[in-house]
């Protein structure tokens, strides 16, 4: 039975996040330790497995007192992090009969097919995985310009746009400029995702008018959590404005903003409708979402976008390891609430 949760952090300190979980976990009386990825490693070095827990001094907790639980703040610290760093640390847990909490990760792709039965259907841009040229020739035929992206992209690297000329011809827009692709750029490029552990194939969506301004992306960002009874709660909701119209995310340079000015300055007399839609959305897409993961779905990061052409909004993502930098004790009051829904539960079965 679960009695105390392990936060797992990667480097050589806790995150602003990990610290604020720490520190709200005293708040509400929940046992919570933090433990440097590298212990873990120790532990089968022959050496002891210590837990440092936050609280003005450090203390050390021996093998008696590991956790049962294991939660992550990023995305590096998975099942698969376990086996390619050290496999045999998950075959330890799995001996001592612990559980591992990991964030269930919705695929892009897979958004679409999810929204089918749903409400939500609506919302959904057709997305489409892509691994060799000819398989992007095939869906470009069918729409006229498009957004290509790794599978596994993070923090807006590796996007580009892809137009298509008067004469048939197709010009590749990222961040280095554009070029008019053929097989060989198609090739370089994927070879570049693939240096960057970004994926070994392109995700192709029909590009829209998720713009700002002709310089500037924007979208809104929704972030959502369980809380202390198990529900989806708001932690903030804001609008992102790129550096630049191919991504609006702000580790490539862009900021965030007020959502409801920034609609305003979008739409007009259509912002208080269109917010209530993303709120809307926001509402229902975590509760879909978790009908597929269960109790590993509790963190989520929803970007929606809208089309300046038809005012409808998108669903672009829903990621489950949502960046922390502005809303960081937002998050980690809730997680630490989440925390003790999930002990509270256990504890009652």
């Amino acid at each position: 039975m679960p009695d105390i949760i392990g936060f797992v952090y990667c480097g050589h300190s806790p995150s602003e996040l990990a610290r604020s979980i720490l520190q709200y976990s005293i708040v509400y009386q929940v046992p919570v330790v933090a433990i440097p990825f590298s212990n873990l490693i120790d532990h089968f070095h022959g050496k002891p497995l210590i837990a440092e827990y936050w609280n003005d001094q450090c203390i050390a907790f021996r093998e008696s007192s590991l956790p049962s639980i294991l939660d992550s703040e990023y995305n590096s610290f998975s099942e698969k992090a376990l086996h390619q760093n050290d496999a045999g640390f998950l075959d330890w847990l799995k001996s001592k009969n612990a559980q591992l909490l990991r964030q269930f990760s919705c695929k892009k792709e897979a958004i679409p097919q999810l929204l089918l039965p749903t409400e939500l259907y609506p919302y959904a841009i057709p997305t489409w995985n892509v691994s060799t040229y000819p398989e992007l020739l095939r869906y470009l035929s069918c729409i006229k310009d498009a957004i290509l992206k790794p599978c596994s992209g993070r923090k807006g690297k590796g996007v580009s746009k892809l137009f298509r000329q008067n004469d048939g011809s197709i010009i590749l827009k990222d961040k280095n400029g554009k070029r008019i692709l053929n097989e060989a750029v198609f090739s370089e490029y994927l070879s570049s995702v693939q240096e960057q552990n970004l994926g070994n194939m392109f995700l192709v969506q029909p590009c829209l008018d998720f713009t700002l301004d002709e310089d500037h992306a924007v979208d809104f960002r929704l972030l959502r959590h369980r809380g202390s009874s198990g529900q989806w709660e708001e932690v903030a909701t804001y609008a992102r404005i790129g550096a630049s119209s191919l991504v609006s995310n702000v580790s490539q340079g862009g900021f965030i903003a007020d959502a409801k000015e920034t609609l305003q300055t979008i739409s007009g007399d259509h912002a208080e409708t269109l917010y209530e839609e993303i709120m809307t959305i926001g509402d229902k897409l975590p509760r879909v979402i978790q009908n597929c993961g269960k109790e590993t779905v509790f963190c989520l990061g929803l970007d929606i976008a809208i089309d300046r052409k038809t005012m409808q909004p998108f669903i672009l993502e829903a990621n489950t390891y949502p960046g922390t930098k502005f809303h960081a004790r937002q998050l980690a009051e809730k997680r630490v609430q989440y925390y003790k829904y999930i002990l509270t539960k256990a504890k009652s079965n």
